[in-house]
This record gives C-alpha cells, structure tokens and sequence, in this order.
C-alpha cells in the first residue's frame, strides 16, 4: 500500500486520483498526504494552493470519453459525428463532476474508469447519457439536467420591478392600518355565543398551535432539503430540469414564503390576545408595529393560502394523479407538504 500510495502521487493523468484514493479507504489516514499532492511542481497548474478544488487533467478525461462514446457508437451503427461529439461532451461533463465531487469509492489512480464502469448505477446512469446524446432516447436523463443557476430574464425583472414599485405607491397609510389594528380585531371571536364562541386564551392558544406547525414543518423542509421538477411546457422557452435546493434555498419558493408568512401572521394572532389576558397591553402600546404587522401579514397570508390550496386541490393534486395515480399524489399527502 506504501508502494501505491508513492505511485498515485506521481501520477500526473488523474491529479486528484492520490487524494480520492485515501478518501476511499475507511479509517486510513495518511497524514500529509494531500499537502504533498498538491505541493507537486507537476500539477501546480492545477492546484495553484492547498486549498484549490479537487481537479482532474480534462484532456485525459475527455479523451477517454470520447474513446468510449465512439465505440458504443460504433456498436449501434452511429456515424453522425454531430451526435457522437454531443454525446461525448455529455458523458465527459458527468464523469468530471462524479469523479471530483461525487468521488466513487470504487475509485483509484489503478483502475480509474474501469472500476467507476464496474459499478452499476455509474454505468447506467452513464448509458443513459451517451444514448441520449446519440439520439437513442429522448428522454432527458436526470443526471445532465440539475440547474446550478437560472437567472430570470430581463423583461421579467423589469415587470417585477415595475409592479413592485406600483404596489408600495398604493401601500395604505399607517392611519389607515392603526383603524383596523387594533385590540378589538385580534382578541374577539367572530363567534359571539355558541359552542365556537372562544376567550382570549382560547383564540391565542390555537392560533400559536398553528404557528408551531407552521415553523415545525419549515424546520424540517429546511434539514431535509428538497428535489423540484420544473416542468417545461411545450413552447416554453423555460429550462426543464431538476433543483435540488438544501438549507435555506428551500425557502425561496412562493409557496414557502407564502406558508412561512402564514406562520408569521398565526404567531403574532395569537401572542396579541395571550398578552391581553396576562395583563401586558403596554407591551403593545410600547410596539405598535406588533398589532401592524399582524394585520399585515394576515392580509398578505390569506389570500396566498387560498390560492395555494385552490391550485393544489383543483390542479395539481388531479394532474398528478391522473398521470401517476396514488403514487402521484404521495408528495402532497406528506407532512412537511
């Protein structure tokens, strides 16, 4: 293994085949190792510092792309040259990025792409590919089309700025918001007499149940992160792909923001009448943006929530079952949905 170790740093086809090495092995550390990697005179032109990313000789790779794509190709009696250096820049762009992110423990300087094309879901995920970029389906694989970036186009930003800029001109003033929120709005129930009719601390205690579920379910999306389709429709000039957002990226959706605020407007529905019936109406004296702000989120969150649930029930939720059946519908049965 020392012997390995000292042929996989001399190695200058894959110059990260040393480092992938040693994170494949469990439990083995070979101190120095990666400092020595990238220390190298020979690759300083791909590791200019110890803290550059992971990188491979491209022209090596893409070379061995190309040997492969051309002769699964040739197999599949394929002589357009179009195709086959489509198909090539498809694979190689996979193989990059699986071999300097994805690092497969299958893995090393000795056996290279051998051992990634002995694993299966490599080797499948790699046919896909290159019999897409021949021609050979016409199905997008997965794999080529996660989005790292997708910038809106101009005309929308300026419509968007546009609208935006309209919708803060005829903001109300705050004059107008004060005559509606006030403690009366937040702390009587709609219900005067009657087994719905509730007391302050009935209305506060639902409305921040509501809440923790509100901030219980954004908790979770936002461990878990999420995988999204966008759908491209026939026409559009929209890329259809996949996102996988993580963290809080998950949260940029309408729908997210839209629950979120939801949230927001519950929590705040529901501290108002608890602080009435605990004696601290200075509290809201001393803040009056509280009462504002629970105005306006609920004015902004009740309106989104229905829209939201009127495209999930009458739109999505059909579309996908009449495509999929029950397991269409298993996203919108679950608890963080």
């Amino acid at each position: 293994e020392k012997d390995f170790i000292d042929d996989a740093l001399k190695s200058t086809e894959f110059v990260s085949d040393a480092e992938i090495y040693v994170e494949t092995l469990p439990g083995c550390s070979y101190a120095g190792l990666i400092e020595r990697n990238r220390a190298d005179e020979t690759k300083k032109r791909f590791y200019p510092d110890v803290d550059s990313p992971l990188r491979v000789r491209e022209e090596v790779l893409r070379e061995r792309c190309v040997s492969m794509v051309n002769h699964f190709a040739a197999k599949k009696n394929i002589d357009d040259e179009g195709l086959k250096k489509k198909a090539a820049e498809y694979f190689f762009g996979f193989y990059r990025d699986k071999i300097t992110a994805g690092r497969p423990p299958s893995y090393n300087s000795y056996t290279g792409m051998e051992a990634c094309m002995g694993e299966m879901k490599f080797l499948k995920q790699s046919e896909d590919i290159v019999m897409y970029g021949l021609g050979l389906s016409k199905e997008l694989p997965k794999e080529l089309i996660f989005l790292k970036s997708a910038p809106p186009p101009i005309h929308t930003v300026v419509v968007f700025a546009v609208v935006m800029a309209l919708c803060v001109w005829t903001l109300p003033s705050l004059e107008s918001i004060d005559e509606h929120a006030t403690v009366e709005t937040f702390t009587t129930s709609i219900f005067e007499e009657g087994p719905f009719s509730m007391s302050p601390v009935a209305l506060g205690n639902i409305r921040l149940l509501f809440a923790f579920v509100c901030m219980y379910t954004t908790k979770e999306k936002i461990r878990n992160g999420a995988e999204f389709k966008i759908v491209r429709m026939a026409g559009s000039e929209l890329r259809g792909g996949y996102v996988a957002m993580k963290g809080w990226r998950t949260q940029g959706f309408y729908t997210s923001w839209a629950w979120n605020l939801l949230g927001l407007s519950f929590f705040l529905g529901g501290m108002i009448p608890m602080l009435i019936a605990y004696g601290r109406e200075d509290i809201l004296q001393k803040y009056p943006w509280i009462l504002r702000a629970a105005l306006i989120s609920f004015e902004v969150a009740a309106p989104s929530a229905l829209l939201t649930s009127s495209i999930v029930t009458y739109a999505l939720w059909p579309k996908a079952y009449k495509d999929h059946g029950a397991s269409g519908i298993s996203l919108f049965s679950s608890l963080v949905f």
